[in-house]
C-alpha cells in the first residue's frame, strides 16, 4: 500500500481493518454454512449466504475507499522527482 499511495493514513488503516473484519465475517459464515449444511433450514442457509455476499460487498466497498485502483502517470511522477545536477564523472 505504501508503494501505491506513499503512506498509510489513519483513515486508510481503518479501511484496512474493516476489510480484514469483513473478510473474516464472510469466511466464518461460509465455514458455518458448510459445517451445518444438513442441519440448517432453507431460510437459515439463505441468511448465511446473504451474509457471505454482504461481507464481500462491504470488503470491496472499503477497498474502493483506499483508492488503489487509479492509474498512475509514471511520466508525471518522474517529472516531479528532484533533478540531480551535481554529478561527478
Amino acid at each position: 500500500m505504501e508503494n501505491a499511495k506513499g503512506s498509510v493514513s489513519m483513515t486508510d488503516a481503518a479501511c484496512i481493518n474493516s476489510i480484514c473484519k469483513w473478510e473474516r465475517h464472510g469466511i466464518l459464515a461460509q465455514h458455518w454454512l458448510r459445517e451445518a449444511e444438513g442441519k440448517m433450514t432453507a431460510s437459515d442457509r439463505l441468511r448465511f449466504s446473504g451474509e457471505i455476499a454482504k461481507a464481500s460487498d462491504q470488503r470491496d466497498r472499503n477497498l474502493r475507499l483506499l483508492d488503489l485502483d487509479k492509474k498512475v502517470d509514471i511520466w508525471a511522477t518522474l517529472r516531479q522527482a528532484p533533478q540531480v545536477t551535481d554529478v561527478e564523472e
